[in-house]
């Protein structure tokens, strides 16, 4: 038995000990005297005496603290197993529809480089229902999961209704999300969404209102933001699904995130809206109008940041936890408006990252997708291999793996929290004593 390589112990400046396991995910806290015989126990495991206190070697073992020789090895095993089941599942279908790449917006920092104003045709509607039948005949279709994205989906909203009504007519469960700019999402449309199953929307408000319209500028009416934000209200007051609210941070305005998040939790006050920062690291660098990337250091900076002006609260990004990727899973496609298939949401647009169709009698690129499905995985990893952070890291955006590991291009995609790990938990630790004390004084405890 021996003291796990993904255990850390360690005392923070105020003086808790605390613990993480990255195996179990597990974390804790000890009190000065346990802490002191965890500190022999991890000198040497195999001499202590626990006899005097079994449970401490059970929780350890539990909390896979304590590990046999190979232990480590096969939970690894454990966890890629089923990291490929949950990637290869068959049983929901995923989509993610582009009927147009035409925009009415002129982003400064849009990464749809290669975008044509193409729309799906009528013959293109009808190859991918066709497409969608095909998972049906064969028994891989019990669920139907789709999301509306563009250039702007809405452009394209007669299409949308066309095509809804056709995947409805599958007699399978379905529902749908969207992510649009909002510009054009007035009351007929909002009154439409429920019928449309559109159960999530994202917006993106880059806020405080110059800063939104010098960046995300309608374009042929320039500043957009006064409109987005009336359409919002009207969609809080008679949608009952959940909208996100993304607010790109870079460089350029990432302190002002707080000050946008409040301004809008003051105005829009509804339980259904999420506000959440999108770090822009992925400008087109050859654009000179696109605002500067913050660096890994400055991301760091800004989640940390994050994470103690809320107290942990909003723990987004801040504690390490696998998630799946729709570029790695066997049911999950996007789909251009000329039936091109991508594995990525990045990859729309650019002809070089095409890899299929919908219309069966042309060719896939299977290098393409062996790259994105086996490639990037970081177990294939070696430097990922011999990382603390394995169990519980995915390796960051699929799409980035895969232009550094086979284009050679640098990107950072370890997870941002990294190098500084043990104060993120440091502020975890801090909101979860709050809560256990504020449990206790409820109790009377």
């Amino acid at each position: 038995m021996k003291w796990s390589d993904y255990t850390m112990m360690w005392q923070s400046p105020a003086g808790h000990y605390l613990l993480y396991n990255s195996l179990s995910n597990t974390f804790a806290a000890a009190e000065p005297g346990l802490a002191a015989e965890l500190e022999k126990i991890r000198g040497n495991p195999g001499t202590y005496d626990f006899s005097n206190n079994p449970a401490l070697l059970l929780q350890l073992r539990r909390a896979r603290v304590l590990v046999e020789d190979g232990e480590e090895r096969d939970l690894l095993n454990l966890n890629l197993l089923t990291r490929n089941l949950g990637n290869m599942q068959n049983a929901t279908l995923g989509l993610t529809i582009v009927p147009t790449l035409a925009c009415n917006f002129r982003c400064t920092y849009c990464y749809q480089q290669h975008k044509r104003p193409q729309r799906m045709s009528d013959a293109v509607q009808a190859q991918l229902l066709a497409f969608i039948e095909r998972f049906k005949f064969y028994g891989q279709l019990k669920f139907l999961d789709v999301c509306w994205f563009g250039g702007e989906p809405l452009l394209e909203f007669d299409r949308i209704r066309r095509v809804t009504e056709e995947f409805q007519a599958l007699e399978v469960p379905y529902k749908a999300s969207m992510v649009t700019n909002g510009y054009l999402l007035d009351k007929e449309r909002i009154g439409e969404l429920e019928d449309l199953k559109i159960g999530t929307i994202q917006i993106t408000i880059d806020g405080p209102e110059e800063v939104h319209n010098q960046r995300r500028p309608h374009a042929s009416k320039g500043d957009s933001y006064a409109v987005i934000m009336a359409n919002i209200g009207r969609l809080l007051d008679r949608w009952p699904g959940r909208l996100a609210l993304r607010v790109n941070v870079d460089r350029s305005n990432r302190e002002q995130f707080f000050e946008v998040r409040g301004q809008l939790r003051q105005r829009f006050p509804s339980k259904n809206l999420e506000i959440y920062p999108g770090i822009v690291q992925d400008g087109p660098r050859n654009n000179p109008d696109a605002p500067c990337e913050c660096t890994s250091e400055e991301v760091t900076d800004f989640l940390l940041a994050l994470s103690r002006e809320d107290n942990g609260e909003h723990s987004r990004d801040l504690y390490p936890n696998t998630s799946f990727c729709t570029a790695n899973m066997r049911n999950s496609f996007v789909i251009g408006p000329e039936g091109e298939v991508y594995n990525c949401w990045h990859d729309v647009g650019n002809p070089e990252w095409v890899a299929g169709s919908i219309f069966p009698d042309r060719e896939w690129n299977y290098t393409l997708l062996s790259r994105y499905m086996v490639g990037t995985e970081v177990f294939a990893d070696e430097a990922c291999r011999r990382c603390f952070f394995l169990p519980r890291c995915s390796g960051g955006c699929a799409h980035f793996r895969a232009r550094r590991l086979f284009q050679g291009e640098d990107f950072n995609t370890c997870l941002g929290m990294k190098d500084r790990f043990t104060e993120f938990l440091e502020v975890r630790y801090r909101k979860q004593s709050q809560e256990n004390s504020g449990a206790k004084n409820q109790t009377g405890g």
